[in-house]
């Protein structure tokens, strides 16, 4: 596999962007959708692992959210 290529049966999903419009952030949702859509991933067959793409300043986000599910 290199950068840019797509597997449509590979084992790493890639999550580009997750979005909440700036009125509604700091409500839970963006940590809603990211557990409905991390649940709905992990239930599909020959999934092994999700990449994040990520501004750096959401990765503050991101390790709060992976941490809170580390506990």
């Amino acid at each position: 596999m290199s950068i840019g290529s797509f597997e449509p049966n590979g084992a790493t999903v890639a999550l580009h962007t997750l979005c909440v419009h700036p009125g509604w952030r700091a409500r839970g949702l963006g940590t809603r959708v990211l557990r409905e859509y991390l649940q709905r991933v992990g239930n599909e067959e020959g999934v092994e692992r999700v990449a994040l793409i990520a501004h750096d300043e959401l990765v503050p986000f991101y390790q709060r959210y992976l941490d809170s599910q580390m506990n």
